[in-house]
């Protein structure tokens, strides 16, 4: 399942990338009803062509009617269709998501382009637009990142047949050269590969077939399948007709439509449950992540704190789930923990009984390089605000002694006490940073 929290604080950290695939761009047919915009116009080559459409891509059409000049064909059916006719909603929540400053398109449409420019109300310097094309030698190379957004255009744009990659040879040629960083743009290619390293890639709506698909992943992510670190993040409704490649994925840190929500989970309801999250955050007043360790045997105890913290507009508050730390995950969690700028780690018998936990002998041994890291260095990053959950005492052994050293409140008691305090630190923190 995909874990909102963490993906959420990782989409505030601006280290997602949204990667935005054919299926994205729709378009009404007759019946008024979205489809993709490369199945519209597959269709109509079909019928140009006196062929029954049968489910191929354009792609599979401009393999098997070389000399029929479809991708004039294309360009033409595309630019007869008017603008109302298309469905740009989930392109438009997409754009409107701040936390996204860099977007990666493999379709050779404009939409994404047009959607960012209405929603986020961008000037023409404020929104980079780069088309990197094998065919088109003349293309600058500008990169200088003066722009607060950028959209890369992977396959050129369908508007100009000299800078997309239209053919399956031109698409394979384009991704050689952009991992290879060679001519005929070799600052261009090394400007994206810097700009995606590092960062989790969101893929959404991507048509390819399951060995391109392995592909273009591979490239993108920039790291051998078996030797990934990051997870990245799989959506697409048909995932159910490749199970192969589903398959494939799943072993490598790729999680495959990692949400059920809606009915059945589709694209258009992850987009906008994802949109629906992101503007919950941005109308929080206070910022900066508040980190609960528990024990999993109070797992509803720490619930129940995080919603009357959330309550109080504290924007960030995370807790881990059961077995969260186990697998593809545990990197970007031990992350976390040193990022938090407030730490309560929720002591109760349950805790203190299992000293074997990931509680204490990870979470907790973190946090203790961090304090002894900034009583080195004389400062103060972060706070500890230790809380009790039942009826433990506060001397007890148990507990850590350098846990001891702060102090410890009854969350029965000093509920209030706890909010307030929480608030008071990110305010003086943000300031501080400010």
């Amino acid at each position: 399942m995909m874990y909102w929290e963490l993906f959420m604080r990782k989409l505030r950290d601006k280290k997602i990338i949204p990667v935005v695939g054919n299926d994205l761009c729709l378009v009404k047919n007759q019946d008024d009803k979205p489809i993709p915009l490369h199945r519209y116009i597959a269709k109509e080559l079909t019928r140009r062509l006196g062929i029954p459409y049968e489910g191929q891509c354009i792609r599979e059409l401009d393999t098997e009617f070389k000399g029929s000049k479809i991708m004039e064909m294309t360009q033409s059916i595309y630019f007869q269709i008017k603008e109302d006719r298309f469905y740009t909603k989930p392109l438009e929540k997409l754009a409107e998501i701040t936390d996204f400053n860099f977007y990666i398109s493999i379709s050779l449409d404009n939409q994404l382009e047009k959607a960012l420019r209405k929603k986020r109300n961008l000037k023409k310097n404020e929104l980079k637009i780069l088309e990197y094309s094998v065919e088109d030698n003349d293309m600058q190379e500008d990169v200088e990142n003066g722009s607060p957004v950028t959209l890369f255009n992977l396959l050129g744009n369908i508007e100009d047949e000299s800078k997309s990659a239209f053919s399956e040879e031109e698409i394979l040629e384009n991704f050689f050269s952009l991992s290879n960083k060679e001519e005929p743009h070799p600052l261009l290619a090394d400007y994206f590969m810097n700009q995606i390293n590092g960062r989790i890639l969101l893929f959404m709506g991507c048509d390819f077939p399951d060995w391109f698909m392995r592909f273009i992943i591979r490239i993108l992510t920039n790291k051998r399948y078996m030797s990934r670190k990051l997870p990245h993040y799989f959506f697409n409704d048909e995932i159910n007709q490749y199970k192969e490649l589903e398959n494939f994925l799943k072993k490598f840190k790729i999680e495959i439509n990692p949400t059920e929500i809606g009915q059945g989970g589709n694209l258009t309801a992850f987009i906008d449950e994802l949109h629906r999250k992101w503007s919950d955050t941005i109308q929080s007043q206070y910022d900066g992540s508040v980190l609960l360790s528990y024990n999993h045997l109070d797992q509803e105890k720490a619930k129940t704190l995080k919603q009357l913290l959330k309550a109080q507009r504290i924007r960030d508050v995370w807790l881990d789930i059961d077995d969260l730390h186990v697998g593809l995950h545990q990197d970007l969690i031990e992350e976390e923990i040193i990022k938090c700028k407030v730490f309560m780690p929720l002591i109760s018998k349950n805790s203190l009984n299992d000293d074997q936990s990931y509680m204490w002998t990870v979470e907790w041994a973190y946090i203790e390089g961090r304090l002894n890291a900034d009583k080195t260095n004389h400062e103060k990053r972060f706070e500890v605000i230790p809380i009790i959950l039942d009826n433990t005492a506060r001397d007890d052994v148990r507990i850590p002694i350098a846990m001891r050293k702060f102090t410890i409140l009854e969350l029965d008691k000093y509920k209030d006490t706890i909010i307030a305090e929480v608030k008071e630190i990110l305010t003086s923190l943000k300031e501080e940073h400010n």
